[in-house]
């Protein structure tokens, strides 16, 4: 029910402030879901490239998304990945 996809029988919530049954469209551009194998990334792209991509299409600064990348993958121990392509990464 939160990703809105299935709607609720009563009651609602609210996403970063935003009704899920009045404004389904904008909580979904807050959320990330994931439906199936399809991971939303591109095998052609780096781990490092894709975050990149995804960070410019939030808008991100240069430096913010260099911030951010160098501490997701720190914290999530992923530094030796970051430059290899996410085709060849295990979906499993």
């Amino acid at each position: 029910m939160i990703s809105t996809m299935l709607k609720p029988t009563s009651g609602t919530a609210k996403i970063c402030g935003l009704d899920l049954i009045k404004n389904p469209d904008e909580v979904r551009k807050k959320i990330g879901i994931l439906f199936g194998g399809e991971v939303g990334l591109y095998d052609r792209l780096t781990a490092r490239e894709n975050i990149k991509y995804f960070a410019d299409l939030g808008g991100l600064s240069k430096e913010e998304t260099d911030k951010n990348i160098e501490m997701l993958a720190q914290m999530l121990d992923m530094k030796e990945y970051m430059d290899r392509r996410v085709g060849k990464f295990s979906r499993e």
